[in-house]
């Protein structure tokens, strides 16, 4: 007889009730992650498996992801995967402990839904959130515990370090001739993602000439707030001239922390003129 059997149906409503009833917190607004929340975790991971009774057994994913409002906040997210067939799951066993302090969570399949508590019948993805307790900084050092609910299986406990913001990258791309003779268009163009906060960058960007020297592009450099989202910069375009020599051009981008000039991402590509 299984610890489920034991509670009995009536325990269960009860715990459905109390998942499904909490008030609202600091629950993600539908424009974070207007997409829906995704299927696959995007390091860093953290993974643990987990039961709620003897008998069920699951696996889960947690990790952040940076809300696509322009806000900067973020969305932290568990992936929660069956190891047994169709293990009882439920947001009461999700709690948290920061600072010192024990907060209760829930797990939530989406913005505006009630939170889950139920047989697990397909991986799923969920929102992890505050309930109860003291304020929970979700960008914070915490650490996860999932509540087994029987003393025969121990709880899970997870301990997930503090977000640490990706830092912007970026990507050079040849979109016209390459090799390129005399008349061709030679073209390139940028790729910047920024996946974490607003932040005020540098951007440096050059062409390297056959025989080592460089000219800058778009000026020495351009100082700007670089919002979170991606983006695509046209950088040159040119007819290429017959007189110009024969060889190897590098056109190379970097981003830079405009206080330190630490560089944050490098990226080139090579055209080769013949």
């Amino acid at each position: 007889m299984t610890i489920r059997q034991v509670l009995g149906s009536g325990t269960l409503v009860i715990l459905f009730l109390l998942a499904a009833t909490a008030g609202p917190a600091e629950a993600i607004s539908e424009a974070c992650l207007p997409g829906g929340f995704p299927d696959t975790p995007t390091p860093p991971v953290f993974a643990a498996n987990a039961r709620f009774t003897t008998s069920d057994e699951f696996r889960v994913d947690v990790w952040r992801v940076l809300c696509q409002d322009g806000s900067g906040e973020v969305a932290l997210l568990v992936r929660v995967t069956a190891i047994t067939a169709n293990p009882f799951v439920c947001s009461v066993n999700f709690n948290f402990v920061q600072g010192g302090q024990h907060i209760d969570g829930r797990i939530l399949p989406g913005p505006g839904l009630p939170s889950f508590c139920a047989d697990l019948t397909q991986a799923t993805t969920f929102s992890l959130e505050r309930v109860l307790g003291p304020p929970f900084d979700n960008k914070a050092a915490f650490t996860l515990i999932i509540d087994s609910s029987t003393s025969l299986a121990p709880d899970t406990t997870l301990e997930i370090p503090a977000y640490v913001p990706a830092a912007p990258t970026i990507t050079v791309v040849s979109t016209g001739c390459n090799p390129c003779s005399a008349g061709q268009l030679a073209q390139f163009q940028i790729h910047v993602v920024n996946a974490g906060p607003p932040v005020t960058v540098e951007l440096k960007t050059g062409v390297r000439l056959p025989g080592g020297s460089a000219i800058t592009l778009l000026g020495v450099h351009v100082e700007d707030l670089l919002d979170p989202g991606d983006y695509t910069i046209p950088l040159a375009g040119i007819v290429v001239p017959a007189d110009i020599p024969d060889g190897t051009y590098t056109i190379e981008a970097a981003i830079l922390d405009p206080i330190f000039g630490v560089t944050l991402s490098r990226s080139s590509v090579s055209v080769v003129k013949q």
